[in-house]
């Protein structure tokens, strides 16, 4: 399945989500690839945690919510293994689920004390990560379910509208899939259709039909993508990044960086820290 969705919308309504609620707010695919995000306040307490175990806790949490929220069809809610609370909401089209809204960092407890046994095992300073958990958005209960249900009114409006949309095109799919699972490969459409066993015609049929935009347009397109979901998100080195992207001449990397968003990799980097 691929999703059509309108970028300039989605960032609006998910900016101004985080902006009324102060929390951080994402959409990921069925396959669990971010679509768009807004990042709230306090991102600074999971951040210390995820250095201190490569983000595997925050990685298997959000897997867990995620299957609950597939199965059940419905708005999920759990404390995760920081004691936060974690919300995802399922966006789905003809009963089948498409894409998530996945709310995070919202602060349940009022006292660091409350939650110091789940993170026990940081072992650093802890008043610098009490310092951090401060800054993070409380809400009391009856406060968690209206975010909650003010996400699932997100949700339905987003489907309403056609802010998100399902289109199903096997023959992009299929390539679709194969990209993403192979960007640091040198990925050209003779390759592409030698693995799907398709010919170039119908490639490049499918791909207009799917993105509006040609094989080698996407491929950059979700290079960049990915790259930036990585310079935000993970503190892997730059030229690691740019490699595992696809992308070995690093002066190159930098300048596409630069042009996609006016800044160079670690300003914007920096940005979200």
């Amino acid at each position: 399945m691929i999703l059509k969705f309108d970028k300039e919308k989605l960032d609006r309504i998910l900016y101004d989500y985080s902006k009324l609620t102060g929390l951080s707010i994402a959409i990921v695919d069925h396959e669990l690839e971010f679509i768009a995000s807004s990042r709230g306040m306090g991102g600074r307490f999971c951040k210390k945690l995820q250095d201190r175990d490569m983000a595997q806790r925050c990685k298997c949490s959000d897997s867990y919510i995620l299957e609950k929220c597939k199965a059940s069809g419905e708005a999920e809610i759990h404390i995760c293994h920081a004691g936060l609370c974690d919300m995802a909401v399922p966006l789905v089209s003809e009963g089948n689920v498409i894409a998530y809204i996945i709310l995070g960092q919202i602060k349940n407890k009022a006292d660091f004390d409350e939650i110091y046994d789940r993170i026990s095992w940081y072992k650093k300073d802890m008043d610098d990560l009490r310092e951090e958990y401060s800054r993070l958005v409380y809400y009391d209960d009856d406060g968690i379910k209206s975010v909650a249900n003010i996400a699932v009114a997100v949700a339905a409006y987003i489907l309403g509208n056609g802010v998100i949309k399902p289109q199903y095109n096997i023959v992009a799919e299929k390539a679709a899939r194969y990209i993403s699972d192979n960007l640091q490969k040198d990925i050209t459409v003779s390759l592409l259709c030698r693995n799907l066993g398709v010919s170039k015609n119908l490639l490049y049929e499918s791909f207009r039909t799917a993105f509006g935009c040609t094989v080698k347009e996407y491929v950059a397109q979700k290079r960049i993508s990915r790259a930036l979901e990585r310079l935000s998100q993970t503190d892997i080195p730059i030229c690691e990044i740019a490699d595992s992207v696809g992308i070995y001449n690093h002066t190159y990397f930098s300048r596409l960086i630069t042009q996609k968003t006016g800044m160079s990799p670690l300003r914007y980097r920096k940005r979200f820290r």
